[in-house]
């Protein structure tokens, strides 16, 4: 579940939720340089997106792997 602990890991490095955590935070408290700002902004709304593209590409795999279980639970079991 590479995909799982790419969004939720708590680590900074390999969690794409707790990195725009921690930027957000350091931007309300005022501690990213005023030129960086707007970078930091972006990383922010990248790692929110990215996280979100990853939850509807493991929703989409999920119902394709439901669906092939269903279509051959429910096929006839013999040819014809």
């Amino acid at each position: 579940m590479a995909t799982t602990t790419s969004i939720f890991n708590g680590d900074l490095q390999g969690g794409l939720l707790a990195h725009a955590e921690e930027l957000s935070g350091q931007l309300a408290a005022g501690q990213v340089p005023a030129e960086k700002i707007a970078e930091i902004r972006r990383l922010v709304f990248n790692d929110r997106l990215d996280a979100a593209v990853c939850a509807v590409f493991m929703v989409l795999v999920a119902v394709i792997v439901v669906e092939a279980v269903r279509a051959w639970a429910w096929a006839p079991s013999s040819p014809g």
